[in-house]
């Protein structure tokens, strides 16, 4: 995994460890692996994974982390998707969202710091 920029690293010191719930994930697909971090595309960004993935496919599901340029990103995804539960914080405008999330969006429950 890549070093994280000053930003990043205040931004997590102030905020501590995202803590994930097991039972939120007990719908994903069990068959997961972890594999070593790598750089994945997503969307037209690239990211750091540290994470889970389906075992035999390129399908990152599961608990996850993904360190973007100016993003950070973590909790669970769904078919190489944010989704359930997570956090996701923009160290450059400053919000940070922790809540329920669905195709990469806040969808449900969450709370949005700004």
């Amino acid at each position: 995994m890549p070093e994280l920029n000053e930003k990043q690293k205040e931004k997590l010191s102030e905020l501590g460890a995202y803590v994930f719930n097991d039972s939120d994930g007990k719908a994903l697909n069990l068959n997961r692996e972890r594999r070593p971090p790598t750089k994945i595309k997503h969307y037209d960004d690239y990211a750091y994974y540290d994470g889970e993935w389906i075992i035999g496919t390129d399908i990152r599901e599961g608990k996850a982390k993904m360190i973007f340029l100016e993003d950070l990103y973590e909790g669970w995804l769904n078919n190489n998707k944010m989704a359930i539960r997570g956090r996701k914080i923009n160290v450059l405008d400053g919000y940070i969202y922790d809540g329920e999330l669905d195709n990469d969006k806040p969808n449900g429950k969450g709370t949005l710091k700004v």
